[in-house]
């Protein structure tokens, strides 16, 4: 899935331990409707864009600003 984001140009998508059960249970899920595994996908990119711009100390755009999780994986 990383390997997919990167060569499409986004960053790897990181899911941390304590969502571990729920990115299987909708991978699992993934393989009858792909809806929920999209959405939580684009949650974790959106989150680990955010984490990026905080390491570099780059100021996240206010929220009606700038990127739109739900349209990162899009």
């Amino acid at each position: 899935m990383n390997l997919a984001l990167i060569q499409d140009g986004y960053l790897p998508a990181i899911v941390p331990p304590i969502l571990r059960m729920d990115y299987v249970s909708l991978l699992e899920r993934a393989h009858r409707d792909d809806g929920g595994f999209m959405e939580f996908i684009a949650e974790r990119e959106f989150e680990s864009q955010k984490e990026i711009l905080r390491l570099f100390q780059v100021p996240f755009p206010s929220e009606g600003q700038g990127i739109n999780p739900s349209q990162t994986l899009q």
